[in-house]
């Protein structure tokens, strides 16, 4: 078994490295809409990358047991005041998670929620010198500092940044507005700390996904400098469900019904007779955002939100990088981030924070000299991670 997770490894690792032009080209392809049987033909200015490759032993276990078990489960569970109202359980609950190695956490309070920076046991990792602000997901609902704490740790491992771990107000307390507000909020405070938003990188899983587009956008419309770069790793993007809820991945996604999805937004504040524009960063001017990398799964449902970002982005002229891995499962990456795949996934997102970061960054004894924030796409200075950097 280990030998096969060994070269599932290796060939994911090098189906994300294929050269990637100096300039991503102009293609005409359908529009996201048009996936589920709405749209039109559009012009994008997209790089997306499929990354098919034999699936890992434990992604094809993964796969399973969420299609068996974990969907029932979650397909049976209503969105209503009771349920909402212990949803913190869960991350209470993953507390019995063990702590990460190679990085060490510090509390940071604010008025109303906490923040935690977790960083990498080196000598070089202060906020002033780069970081990543990370926006955990869990449907506005659930999750929290204890259960995304792994990979946000596996981020600082492999950046060698100080990862800024945002445990913002969720549903019941708070409509999603709120949460946006919190987020905005430690960028501003990160911001006072000295830190240079040309080194800042904003990021975030399914729900925190939304929250890094949100927050970009808030920032912009505050007069606050925008990130350096935004990454979303199966994000939720869009809080109009009425695509999702009539595309193909509404039945093909492992365990994340599109139906929870129409619900929470609704709750969560967002009307689409009247949509308030902070609740929709798809369809706010994106030309004051920096460049994107977007990593979906094929399969799940969210996945046309990550299209359609990509070409409202590339209509924009804003550079997006997709990556659509196939047989995976919503926010893969978070739930298990020492699985072959996630690791090649997370790998990824480092090449993209330290191409998108004008400094060198200090990895422990390692150094790598790193590109400037133009050349984020070009083959010839994208920095490799060496294998011994993985956790």
């Amino acid at each position: 078994m280990g030998d096969s997770v060994g070269h599932a490894a290796t060939a994911v690792r090098s189906a994300l490295r294929p050269p990637i032009p100096a300039e991503l080209t102009p293609r005409t392809s359908p529009s996201p809409r048009a996936a589920g049987g709405v749209g039109v033909t559009a012009p994008t200015s997209v790089l997306s990358t499929p990354i098919d490759v034999p699936s890992s032993t434990q992604s094809r276990i993964v796969g399973l047991v969420f299609r068996a078990v974990i969907s029932p489960l979650v397909r049976r569970i209503p969105i209503t005041a009771w349920p909402m109202s212990v949803a913190f359980a869960v991350d209470l609950a993953a507390k019995v998670i063990p702590t990460p190695t190679g990085v060490t956490a510090e509390k940071v309070h604010f008025a109303g929620f906490d923040a935690e920076i977790v960083r990498p046991c080196i000598p070089r990792s202060n906020l002033a010198e780069g970081a990543v602000l990370y926006f955990h997901g869990g449907a506005f609902l659930i999750g929290g500092l204890n259960s995304h704490r792994p990979v946000v740790a596996a981020l600082a491992r492999r950046t060698g940044l100080p990862v800024i771990h945002v445990a913002y107000r969720q549903l019941p307390r708070t409509p999603i507005t709120g949460s946006i507000d919190d987020c905005t909020t430690t960028y501003r405070w990160l911001l006072d700390q000295g830190a240079d938003p040309a080194t800042v990188v904003f990021a975030g899983d399914s729900a925190g996904g939304f929250l890094a587009f949100a927050t970009a956008v808030a920032a912009a419309h505050a007069g606050m400098p925008r990130p350096a770069g935004l990454i979303g790793f199966s994000p939720w993007l869009d809080l109009d469900c009425t695509t999702k809820l009539a595309h193909p991945n509404r039945t093909t996604d492992a365990y994340l019904p599109a139906e929870l999805l129409a619900t929470v937004s609704r709750i969560g504040g967002y009307d689409p007779v009247t949509p308030n524009s902070a609740l929709s960063p798809t369809t706010d001017d994106l030309a004051a955002l920096p460049p994107v990398l977007l990593i979906a799964a094929e399969s799940e449902v969210v996945r046309i939100d990550s299209e359609l970002m990509a070409g409202r982005l590339a209509n924009a002229g804003v550079p997006c990088v997709v990556h659509i891995w196939h047989d995976q499962i919503h926010a893969f990456t978070t739930l298990f981030p020492d699985m072959p795949e996630s690791r090649a996934a997370l790998d990824a997102a480092a090449h993209f924070i330290h191409g998108r970061i004008s400094a060198t960054v200090n990895c422990g004894d390692l150094t790598y000299p790193v590109a400037p924030p133009a050349a984020f796409d070009s083959a010839a200075t994208r920095p490799v991670i060496p294998e011994q950097m993985a956790p």
